[in-house]
């Protein structure tokens, strides 16, 4: 949503989660089928479990496919109310950001939402069919302008004077001729943007769970490289790393849980900090509750009824009036109707 760094691609590799999920981020995301083939009665786990205080076994492939796309599912629902990942989403949030768009709310305000028309003209073309080329240059220019300034750019009218951009995006996400390479540029920037950058933040600190791995990626969507490496920092100060040494080793489950529960405390924070993002501010306690519940590895089911207010006391918090939906080990999803519904409220 609001990022602010340079695009990162980087593949990591080695026998962890890493590996596994950044093979996963390397193909294309194709949400209409379900990953099968999930070790799911042990976590997915690729092998026999370590003495206790180390580190989880790494897990197949299959197992990361699935753990990365309930991270997506998760994201999904704090950005559009439902688990579906919504391709075709777009609107004026009135938050500051211009217009929020796609599987994990692009916007015009940052440079995301360029990336993903540039990628979709260099698939497409730019002839006839092809509602958004007439965009590029002016999400070109409030890039531009986002990137000099370092401020989000809010105003539309550049875009306004063009046509009617929400419309135009929800037809190319939505007509079988352009769906295909769209989506895909979507995919693709999510990639470059947010989960590779995550899983560099991942290795660098030594990290190595599915719940670290799906925090780190939602709150790099929200805040932003510069900001979620603003919380590492805090994070490794609070824990005992005030030097900022980067990880020889994976961390114990433990210590990546006393890791996490700082980290999000501070991320409560910022989130309480701004307009923009208070509202969501109970996707932290989410997190959080899946924390204390141990269920690092997603192994179990996910309950995504958890409250700031309860989770975080001594403040005053939004109720962000996400739907108390059921993830099940398996990835299926259960719970009220919004949780998916195949298009956003």
């Amino acid at each position: 949503m609001a990022f602010r760094g340079p695009l990162l691609l980087i593949c990591l590799v080695g026998g962890t989660l890493l590996a596994c999920l950044a093979s996963a981020c390397s193909s294309s995301d194709d949400t209409s089928a379900s990953p099968t083939g999930a070790d799911t009665s042990s976590g997915g786990s690729g092998g026999p479990p370590g003495p206790p205080g180390s580190p989880p076994a790494p897990p197949s492939s299959d197992a990361a496919a699935l753990q990365k796309h309930k991270a997506e599912m998760l994201t999904s629902l704090w950005e559009n109310s439902t688990t579906v990942l919504q391709y075709g989403f777009s609107r004026d949030n009135h938050d500051g950001y211009g217009y929020t768009s796609g599987r994990a709310g692009f916007t015009t305000g940052t440079s995301d939402s360029y990336f993903v028309v540039k990628c979709f003209d260099a698939k497409f073309g730019t002839g006839n069919g092809n509602l958004m080329a007439k965009y590029e240059s002016a999400l070109a220019a409030l890039s531009k302008a986002q990137q000099d300034s370092g401020s989000v750019q809010g105003d539309t009218s550049t875009l306004d004077a063009i046509g009617d951009y929400n419309a135009d995006w929800r037809k190319t996400a939505n007509d079988a001729s352009t769906s295909g390479p769209f989506d895909a540029c979507q995919d693709q920037i999510v990639d470059q943007l947010y989960f590779q950058p995550a899983l560099a933040i991942m290795k660098q600190w030594g990290l190595v769970t599915p719940l670290a791995m799906a925090l780190l990626y939602d709150s790099t969507i929200v805040h932003g490289e510069d900001n979620v490496n603003d919380l590492v920092k805090q994070t490794n100060d609070d824990t005992g790393n005030g030097a900022q040494t980067p990880a020889a080793a994976p961390m114990s489950q433990s210590a990546e849980s006393d890791w996490l529960k700082a980290f999000l405390v501070h991320r409560v924070a910022l989130l309480n900090s701004s307009d923009a993002w208070n509202h969501g501010i109970d996707r932290a306690a989410n997190y959080e509750k899946i924390r204390q519940a141990g269920n690092f590895d997603f192994s179990a089911a996910i309950v995504t009824d958890a409250k700031a207010n309860q989770l975080f006391p001594g403040g005053s918090y939004f109720d962000s009036g996400y739907p108390a939906c059921v993830i099940a080990p398996d990835g299926t999803v259960s719970g009220p109707p919004d949780c998916t519904a195949q298009v956003s409220n």
